[in-house]
């Protein structure tokens, strides 16, 4: 997949619903960028901000545990 957005190419993206999480960690969705400096600029403009009255948690994640699907982390 391909994908250009407003902080660089995206290789991938994994939405992963935690089973038995309470709303506010329900749901988690990982996006893979092809350069560190567009996975940076991602998490500094989105972590803290508000979507649909959550907030939104943005951080980086071990690669290899993204690429075993290890995703409760």
């Amino acid at each position: 997949m391909k994908c250009n957005t407003k902080y660089g190419e995206v290789v991938r993206v994994i939405i992963y619903e935690l089973p038995n999480a309470d709303s506010e960690e329900a749901v988690r969705i990982f996006v893979e960028f092809k350069r560190i400096e567009s996975a940076i600029k991602a998490v500094v403009d989105l972590n803290g901000r508000f979507f649909g009255g959550r907030q939104v948690k943005a951080g980086f994640y071990p690669w290899e545990k993204l690429e075993n699907l290890e995703l409760l982390g």
